[in-house]
């Protein structure tokens, strides 16, 4: 008898660990149900991706990156010194043979109620052009492309100065061979991306509605 009560209880832990090790989050999750402030972490189950968000009549902080999960641990790998001041901007470079100048095109969705983010490209280091949302434009023998963003405020007082003046993407270098380029970009910027701060973590799951994360409960918030 004695024996068959100590295999059912380590069936019973079993079980529970096998629960405990199964559960996974995803959506959003909040320290706080207020509509003016409180700490948010959105999770995407799909591509491992995440982003955070502290707000107080404001954005006063951010950061994004990916996550990975071990049983009831969440290792978040945000920004870091490396990125934090990065624009990553996706390009592709193809020949433009029937043309005698190079195209470029530009991606850039610009949320309509955001007033301050600017966005520049720096055409071989000397020629400025401003945009404001998805643009095409011709140009003559392009030999390198760099894009910058910052944010315009003069005269208005942030409740949060930003911790970032500038985000720069890498150079990037097209081939001039004679032959003139159709070169296409696609990128994202706001204005919560200049409140960029590092985030490399850990958070402890206790279900899947609810984790710890820096002795803070956060609490999944109904979509």
């Amino acid at each position: 008898m004695k024996s068959i009560q100590i295999v059912t209880l380590f069936f019973i832990v079993f079980m529970l660990a096998s629960c405990t090790s199964s559960v996974h989050i995803t959506g959003r999750y909040s320290n706080s149900f207020t509509a003016v402030g409180g700490e948010l972490f959105d999770f995407n189950k799909e591509f491992k991706k995440f982003e955070y968000y502290w707000k107080a009549e404001g954005i006063r902080a951010y950061s994004s990156g990916v996550w990975t999960q071990n049983e009831k641990t969440i290792f978040l790998n945000g920004f870091n010194e490396k990125n934090i001041n990065l624009l990553n901007v996706e390009s592709r470079v193809e020949d433009y043979t029937d043309q005698n100048r190079d195209e470029i095109t530009v991606n850039y969705k610009k949320d309509l109620h955001d007033i301050f983010t600017k966005v520049d490209i720096l055409i071989d280091r000397n020629t400025t052009v401003r945009i404001s949302g998805d643009t095409t434009f011709e140009a003559d023998n392009v030999k390198t492309i760099r894009f910058k963003s910052y944010l315009s405020h003069e005269g208005l007082l942030l409740g949060t100065p930003p911790y970032i003046d500038t985000l720069y993407s890498p150079e990037i270098e097209i081939n001039q061979i004679g032959e003139s380029k159709n070169v296409s970009f696609k990128f994202d910027v706001s204005q919560s991306d200049f409140y960029r701060v590092q985030l490399t973590d850990t958070i402890i799951v206790k279900n899947s509605r609810e984790f710890i994360w820096r002795k803070k409960v956060f609490r999944k918030i109904k979509d």
